[in-house]
């Protein structure tokens, strides 16, 4: 096929059909387009916000394990106390108790005492 051929058959004119047609396999791309970068737009915000909303999550937990550490030190320390035999005997001393063996309970377990026999 000689080239003055190739030529016309390549630049046909457009016509109003023709360029309707091409316009509307544009827009239609164009609408595609716009769709799917909308979708991927949608679908980076929720990602964002799950990564957002994760991280204060763990945040959050983090600051309470810290608060309930502490909480544990220090109920420790106070049990360490109580525990302690010498600390006892001298709350025992400054309150002014006695011992008293002759105790009367109400209840058989010995939760309420009743008074001295």
């Amino acid at each position: 096929m000689p080239l003055y051929q190739i030529v016309t058959v390549l630049s046909k004119p457009i016509t109003k059909t023709n360029l309707k047609h091409r316009l509307s396999f544009i827009s239609l791309i164009n609408l595609g387009l716009a769709l799917l970068s909308a979708a991927f737009l949608l679908y980076y915000v929720v990602l964002a916000n799950g990564s957002s909303s994760s991280e204060y999550r763990i945040s959050n937990l983090q600051t309470e394990l810290n608060y309930y550490q502490d909480l544990n030190t220090a109920l420790s320390e106070q049990r360490n106390e109580v525990d302690n035999s010498q600390a006892v005997s001298d709350f025992v001393a400054r309150s002014g108790m006695i011992e008293d063996g002759n105790t009367l309970y109400v209840f058989e377990n010995g939760n309420v005492a009743l008074g001295s026999r």
